[in-house]
């Protein structure tokens, strides 16, 4: 037993290791909050074209982690709230003279958000999703997370494109909001949102510009193929076992 804890105690450090490579934000509008909160209800389709810094996604055009925050005042749930996040191209059919979002290159899947007070006893929570969250499928085991539409491994960050929110599951008194910040401190976007009745239209708020919080972060290098991540694992777990078994 204790030469198995050994191994994945050996296993655990060298993966962090390798993958704790440089990362760079192309774009980040969690810095600046402007105090104002953007409802949300069950199953409204909420989006967002984001323009990524061109400089930097240039140098890194690979994601590596992604962000979003979510808010709430309430202390509990009364149900079980579900989000899903979306990544869509903006090269659809045009409303009002605007590309409308599609194709789909990515999703999450619905998964269960935390209450923020009980998370972090706080009212505002940041989601970060790992590479494993983007660019595996759910039926890959062994990083763990996984996505219900991954990414595809290699494919640039396109400089431009709609996140869309889409949260469920909110029951009596729960409500949840999107925070909404100032312009961006790094890429930029319009500060108007699309909304999904059906088919999509561009809204624009009267009382101010809109920017949801999110933040990508990416890298050179693309994420490894899944046969070399198990490939490493493999080796690493049989290179930990023949060290254990020298000090015997």
């Amino acid at each position: 037993m204790k030469n198995s804890l050994k191994t994945l105690a050996v296993l655990s450090l060298v993966v962090t290791a390798m993958f704790a490579r440089g990362q760079v934000s192309v774009y980040d509008s969690i810095t600046t909050p402007s105090g104002v909160q953007f409802p949300m209800s069950n199953n409204v389709v909420i989006g967002q074209q984001v323009f990524m810094d061109p400089g930097l996604l240039g140098a890194n055009p690979f994601l590596r982690t992604f962000s979003f925050v979510y808010y709430s005042t309430n202390v509990g749930w009364s149900g079980s709230v579900m989000a899903n996040i979306q990544f869509y191209q903006n090269s659809g059919s045009p409303f009002n003279g605007y590309a409308t979002p599609s194709p789909l290159f990515y999703e999450t899947g619905s998964f269960a958000l935390a209450n923020p007070q009980q998370a972090l006893s706080t009212n505002a929570v940041m989601l970060t999703f790992a590479w494993q969250d983007i660019y595996l499928n759910y039926n890959y085991d062994l990083a763990g997370g996984g996505a219900a539409v991954p990414m595809s491994l290699g494919m640039a960050l396109p400089s431009t494109f709609t996140m869309v929110y889409t949260f469920s599951g909110l029951t009596g008194a729960d409500t949840l909001s999107l925070p909404v910040y100032n312009t961006p401190v790094v890429g930029t976007n319009y500060n108007d949102y699309w909304v999904n009745n059906g088919s999509w239209a561009l809204v624009t708020n009267t009382a101010g510009g809109v920017s949801f919080g999110a933040q990508f972060n990416n890298e050179a290098t693309p994420a490894p193929e899944p046969s070399v991540l198990g490939l490493g694992a493999l080796g690493m777990v049989l290179m930990a076992h023949l060290i254990n078994k020298r000090r015997k």
